[in-house]
């Protein structure tokens, strides 16, 4: 399983320019071009990244900017959409135990997810069975809803 993180990169400074900036570690999981930010004692420095099958693999300049004694190197962290989740109450009859279905969206797929409830709001989160693994960014599960009246969320398990 690989953990999202953040790609990070120095400044060159040459006369107070940023001249170069040197990419230290590409990050992963990114689907979006990130911001970089350069931020200093200096004005005016600017750069974009490349990115490359989720990886950033270059930091171009724009702007050298001027006045600069320090500066660091700031890229925004990749995207990780929040959970969604839909759910819906299911009754066949009297003899069967009634179901909910609960439905998640923007999940990772191939990374592993916990169902958790709660009976009253702010109280301790418990298990729902086992963890489950999506195939795809949708998923339904159903859990036995006898006795289940309160709060359900779905927590990401490294």
């Amino acid at each position: 399983m690989i953990l999202p993180h953040s790609a990070t990169a120095t400044a060159t400074l040459v006369n107070g320019f940023v001249v170069g900036e040197n990419l230290t570690d590409g990050g992963n999981c990114y689907t979006n071009t990130p911001l970089v930010r350069i931020i200093g004692d200096g004005t005016g420095a600017q750069a974009v990244a490349v990115v490359s099958n989720g990886v950033v693999t270059a930091i171009t300049p724009i702007s050298a900017g001027s006045g600069y004694t320090t500066a660091i190197i700031v890229i925004e962290p990749p995207f990780i959409p929040n959970p969604t989740m839909a759910i819906a109450a299911i009754t066949f009859g009297a003899l069967v135990t009634p179901v909910i279905q609960l439905n998640f969206g923007n999940l990772a797929p191939y990374d592993k997810y916990q169902i958790e409830f709660s009976p009253v709001a702010k109280a301790t989160w418990s298990n729902v069975g086992n963890p489950f693994i999506p195939t795809s960014a949708n998923s339904t599960q159903f859990i036995n809803a006898t006795g289940n009246e309160g709060f359900f969320r779905v927590k990401y398990v490294p």
